[in-house]
């Protein structure tokens, strides 16, 4: 990794710039350290800060053992909410990897249907209020069905959808991009329910071995986790003369220090 590295830094003498910007980096990753190694042994100032935390769950073939390391409180509303939802019906947790373009777009439409219904909606954030939002994720959920990377979740009380999750996957990684839940079931702790019940899944899929939260870390997200990775912005300046001061200058005004959330614990309204 590191010659490759240093090749890429090589090239960077025949760029017209005098410095590179790179944002939602994962900085504690080993090819981010290792790039930031590589810049300093060739005098590159550079400036970074955390953005936001991110939740990650480590799968292992032990759901039991997983469940005895969260937090004793949260088990307990995780089983107490469980068994509510159990009780209130037929319920189903579905995990779809679609076969073709027609059943991928329903599934894709009937998810975000279910989408906006939450507080998103609400807010006009929802996917289905976005401009655009639904024909991007249509067609990035085609390509991911088609490539085999697609995993789309649906949480059901008597055969209505009340949790939805829009996934992908690779190599073991389980990403989750979108979800939302019908906030006539809040009750239950529907999208809380549909994160357990994947969870249980991945853990008897020997497979799986990463699921992550993909966004800011939230305070419900956080009490699954078993780890959390940090996402930041950097700025480096490249060799040359000025380039040093003119990353000095400039980062203050594109905000390189402002807007951090990675100590603010990102007090949010969890999905469900």
């Amino acid at each position: 990794m590191r010659q490759v590295l240093e090749t890429l830094w090589d090239a960077t003498d025949d760029l017209p710039w005098s410095m590179l910007a790179f944002d939602e980096i994962e900085m504690d990753s080993l090819r981010w350290r290792t790039f930031r190694a590589v810049a300093e042994a060739r005098a590159c100032k550079i400036i970074q800060r955390a953005k936001w935390q991110v939740a990650r769950v480590a799968v292992g073939d032990d759901m039991d053992a997983y469940l005895a390391a969260l937090p004793s409180n949260h088990r307990r509303n995780v089983r107490s909410k469980e068994r509510k939802l159990d009780a209130a019906g037929e319920v189903e947790f579905l995990a779809y990897r679609p076969q073709d373009d027609l059943q991928t777009e329903r599934l894709v439409r009937e998810g975000f249907l279910v989408e906006d219904l939450s507080w998103k909606g609400a807010e006009n954030s929802s996917v289905n209020r976005t401009p655009g939002a639904l024909d991007y994720y249509t067609r990035l959920a085609l390509e991911a069905a088609r490539l085999g990377h697609l995993e789309l979740l649906f949480l059901k009380l008597n055969g209505r959808s009340i949790a939805f999750a829009f996934n992908l996957f690779a190599k073991g990684c389980h990403f989750g991009l979108k979800m939302g839940y019908d906030p006539q079931f809040s009750r239950f702790a529907p999208g809380v329910q549909l994160v357990s019940r994947n969870l249980r899944r991945l853990h008897a899929d020997r497979e799986a071995s990463v699921f992550d939260f993909y966004g800011p870390l939230l305070s419900w997200s956080a009490k699954f986790a078993t780890h959390t990775y940090r996402i930041a912005r950097l700025l480096t300046a490249l060799p040359g003369t000025g380039s040093k001061l003119a990353l000095s200058t400039y980062a203050p005004l594109a905000g390189i220090f402002r807007h951090s959330t990675a100590d603010s614990g990102w007090a949010a309204t969890p999905s469900g």
